[in-house]
């Protein structure tokens, strides 16, 4: 994977209301609309995250979080490494091939 890649990224969030409630929208490069999240409210100060709001933080940074995983993956070498790291490596390669449609495990 480079810089480049099909998933018009970066991707930005924000939040609608809707009554009294927020709405999480996920937007590509080019501002269309990716994802919109259930209803569900922003948390006060020092209140807990509700999951929501959790999932859709994860989803807005997933593309960065995929080419750091590649990066990662690409430039470490399995020799180098005790079987704790190579078992890991192994798991990062699996993962990537599976969010880019690479090799089936």
């Amino acid at each position: 994977m480079t810089d480049e890649h099909p998933l018009n990224a970066p991707w930005a969030l924000h939040f609608e209301r809707d009554g009294t409630e927020d709405v999480a929208v996920i937007c590509d490069v080019d501002g269309d609309e990716l994802v919109r999240s259930r209803h569900f409210w922003l948390p006060d100060p020092g209140d807990p995250s509700p999951p929501t709001l959790n999932a859709v933080q994860l989803m807005v940074h997933a593309p960065r979080l995929l080419l750091s995983l590649e990066r990662l993956v690409t430039q470490i070498e399995p020799e180098q490494m005790g079987p704790r790291l190579t078992a890991a490596l192994a798991e990062a390669r699996t993962v990537l091939d599976a969010a880019t449609g690479g090799e089936d495990d």
